[in-house]
């Protein structure tokens, strides 16, 4: 019985010290808001300021960033343009090769001497 009645004189005392910093947070608190009513209209007006600001970078960054992602787009039309070109030239360039340099025997003849030539 002892032990529970010095839990809560403890746990008392921890309340009180919880409840005078709640009251003095308060009070700053109530402080705090008065300086504010007063120079509410230069604070308005400098928050407003200040976000039309912070709102100007963000769409200049936009901006930016929208020019940024059309210029990558571009190169990689570029680049997949290119690639494909290449492709196609060397595509080409095997065919024609192929074509020049393959003996195709066209009839059956026992001699060599009759082979055709595409």
């Amino acid at each position: 019985m002892e032990a529970n009645a010095e839990m809560f004189r403890t746990r008392l005392i921890d309340l009180r010290a919880i409840e005078t910093k709640r009251t003095d947070l308060m009070e700053v608190s109530k402080g705090f808001l008065l300086s504010l009513s007063v120079n509410t209209r230069y604070t308005k007006r400098r928050l407003w300021q200040e976000l039309l600001h912070r709102l100007e970078k963000a769409e200049a960054k936009l901006q930016q960033t929208e020019l940024d992602l059309q210029n990558e787009r571009d190169a990689r039309r570029r680049l997949q343009q290119d690639v494909f070109e290449m492709k196609e030239r060397e595509s080409t360039s095997v065919i024609i090769n192929f074509t020049k340099f393959v003996k195709i025997p066209l009839t059956s003849s026992r001699d060599d001497d009759h082979l055709r030539w595409c």
